[in-house]
């Protein structure tokens, strides 16, 4: 009798951990996206009594580890490419794409150091930061808005490339560099950090934050999608800095 009690224990505890997993959402986010999605996550939480775990990580990076096999639900990408890159891998589910916001591209320098002139001026003499534009959006965006002002070929010998946006950032935040290209979002998690330049929209792809549910998505991920385009969820990622968009 004592056995069976124990196996029915055993059976009771394999079939909780089961549904515990079932009922946890896995979702691959965009590094400049890291704090709202938290925010978010945390507030559906509370809603749908279930669990959700985030991996933060270069937008190139985390699709490609997609690709791969990795068990995720949903996919946040700072860009177009690589969620086009997973549609054309039949990685992702591509009815499920949503735009979810927009953001805007920046050279962040120190909040305690003032500039006499634009950053423009002299980044063809500083080393700065901004992502690698292979794999990271945000370096891409970085790179067509330089190239769009003829300064590319003259300031690339003076940019480290970074594995994605937050590490770039990093380096002004803690002195190592001077500037850094970065999104508007990003400056509102670090009060170390600031605006020294905006670069004028049209100057770049624009920046859109898309996700979308992978091949192997559980059920459940499709109402947190959708969430995501809720008020609630909108008006977080306004608070970070991002834009509402309302098309794709």
């Amino acid at each position: 009798m004592g056995i069976l009690r124990l196996l029915f224990v055993f059976a009771v505890l394999l079939t909780s951990i089961q549904l515990a997993k079932a009922d946890q959402l896995v979702l691959y986010v965009a590094a400049s996206m890291k704090e709202a999605v938290e925010e978010i996550s945390a507030t559906y939480e509370k809603k749908c009594d279930c669990k959700i775990v985030i991996s933060v990580g270069g937008t190139g990076t985390l699709a490609r580890q997609i690709e791969q096999g990795a068990p995720a639900d949903i996919f946040i990408s700072a860009d177009k490419k690589w969620m086009e890159y997973l549609s054309e891998k039949h990685a992702i589910n591509e009815a499920s794409i949503e735009v979810i916001a927009s953001n805007q591209l920046v050279i962040a320098m120190k909040a305690d150091i003032a500039m006499a002139q634009s950053p423009l001026n002299i980044m063809d003499e500083v080393r700065f930061a901004m992502g690698n534009p292979q794999s990271v959006p945000a370096g891409r965006y970085a790179k067509e808005a330089l190239e769009n002002l003829g300064k590319w070929q003259v300031f690339r010998p003076h940019a480290v490339l970074t594995e994605n946006v937050r590490a770039a950032l990093a380096m002004v935040a803690r002195g190592d560099l001077a500037l850094a290209i970065v999104y508007k979002s990003d400056l509102m998690v670090d009060p170390r950090v600031k605006s020294a330049y905006r670069f004028a929209p049209e100057s770049h792809s624009k920046i859109l934050y898309l996700a979308a549910l992978t091949n192997t998505a559980k059920p459940t991920a499709e109402a947190f999608l959708k969430f995501l385009k809720s008020p609630p969820a909108q008006a977080i990622l306004q608070k970070f800095g991002f834009s509402a968009v309302t098309d794709k």
